[in-house]
């Protein structure tokens, strides 16, 4: 059993070094030949732009990071400044029937800006004091923490009511408006990219140019 294990070991890595004799060949025929019959100033300015990209790319990644984390960390301090607006002026009321109802902000008014939804709970009892229009069940109230409920970031601020009392202020804002921003600052740094790498090659090529003119006058 230890010679058929030793065999089977040595078949192993006699295959691993047939792959990568093979993949070395295939390497030398498709990408090195071809480029070494390339002029030289040619694969210079390619080199440079290749070194161009790598500077560039490195660059991108960490300020797409950083910037990426300072909007996500805007957008959650957006919505805590919107929910505490809320529930230091609001203002609640009672109905003929009993009802409670929130005579003072408008939240359909105020949330339409954002695409947001807003929720009114009843510090005492837990209950919907009122909210915007259709808006959904944003999850047991979670002071000082955003949490993701469906489509929605949420943020839960403590108000106090005119009327006595606590209020729990739930301001949600959909998650893909963060997706499209932190998408489109990926979009603006991939053409960044490109862009100066293209214009790395193109720099390398009209030295060469200028070069061969000067030869040429000379």
């Amino acid at each position: 059993s230890r010679f058929a294990s030793a065999e089977a070991d040595g078949g192993g890595l006699s295959g691993y070094r047939l792959a990568r004799a093979r993949f070395l060949a295939a390497w030398h025929t498709l990408v090195s030949v071809p480029i070494s019959r390339l002029p030289i100033r040619l694969r210079l300015a390619g080199t440079t732009a290749a070194l161009t990209f790598l500077i560039l790319l490195v660059f991108a990644m960490l300020i797409g990071t950083l910037t990426a984390r300072r909007i996500r960390s805007d957008f959650t301090s957006q919505l805590t400044t919107a929910a505490d607006n809320i529930g230091n002026n609001i203002q609640v009321g009672v109905d003929q029937s009993g009802q409670y109802d929130i005579v003072y902000p408008q939240l359909d008014q105020v949330a339409a800006p954002d695409h947001a939804v807003v929720r009114i709970v009843s510090g005492a009892t837990m209950t919907t004091l009122g909210g915007t229009l259709d808006a959904p069940y944003l999850g047991p109230p979670s002071v000082n923490t955003a949490v993701d409920v469906g489509p929605y970031r949420v943020v839960t601020r403590l108000g106090h009511a005119n009327i006595g009392g606590d209020i729990y202020v739930q301001y949600g804002r959909p998650v893909s408006d963060l997706d499209k921003t932190i998408g489109r600052l990926q979009v603006f740094l991939i053409f960044g990219v490109l862009g100066g790498t293209g214009l790395a090659f193109g720099a390398g090529r009209s030295e060469e140019h200028t070069s061969e003119l000067q030869s040429h006058h000379d």
